[in-house]
């Protein structure tokens, strides 16, 4: 089966955290929006610091909350996964090049 790939408006923090996206259509050929289509679709991105106050409604809200906690437990998850494993090859590197310094 075929996939139509969608297109997003996204609105994000300044960390990059995306909290809220609106599927669109595909922005005209001849638009600016269509120069900046990245991998994932988005052609218009809106950055908020999240110091500046807003009157969103509670769905907003709730919304934005749950992404920024999303985005910082798969963030912790990710880095208590990854960096033990960071750490370990990077030392393993560092054996090789001892080796390899002895070799010359």
């Amino acid at each position: 089966m075929q996939t139509k790939k969608v297109h997003f408006v996204a609105w994000s923090l300044q960390d990059g955290t995306i909290w809220l996206t609106l599927p669109t259509k595909k922005p005209g050929r001849n638009t600016i929006e269509a120069a900046r289509i990245d991998e994932d679709g988005v052609h218009t991105f809106y950055v908020e610091r999240i110091t500046e106050k807003h009157d969103h409604p509670d769905w907003v809200k709730a919304t934005r909350n749950a992404a920024i906690c999303g985005s910082l437990n798969t963030k912790r998850a990710l880095r208590a996964q990854i960096e033990p494993k960071l750490a370990a090859l990077e030392r393993r590197l560092e054996l090789m090049q001892a080796q390899l310094d002895r070799i010359e």
